[in-house]
């Protein structure tokens, strides 16, 4: 294990959270995005906000713990590099995913 490899790890980490975090808000706005092109009552579209905002953090948290176990434990057998290659992989399909949906609602 290198230091090099190390310090990839923590980095990868650290940006992923942030990614995730930002991607967070923005699957938020989807949500609203949704809520309006459904035109669902003012009183369910607040509980889409409130709990799509709960549940989205929580996974976010989680996803953040099991991102940190996935690439710790790539840093140990000599994988690192491919499973960051594949964290980085998912969240540009997320992120993808979530500009398209923005676009498609309008």
């Amino acid at each position: 294990m290198r230091v090099a490899d190390t310090i990839a790890h923590y980095l990868t980490w650290i940006i992923s959270s942030a990614v995730g975090l930002w991607l967070v808000l923005h699957l938020r706005i989807n949500l609203i995005d949704i809520g309006m092109w459904l035109e669902v009552s003012p009183w369910i579209f607040g509980a889409i906000d409130k709990f799509g905002t709960i549940l989205l953090g929580l996974g976010w948290l989680i996803a953040v713990f099991l991102g940190e176990m996935y690439l710790r434990s790539g840093l140990n057998a000599g994988t690192l590099y491919g499973r960051i290659g594949r964290i980085v992989a998912l969240e540009t399909i997320v992120v993808i995913l979530s500009l398209g949906l923005e676009w498609a609602l309008g």
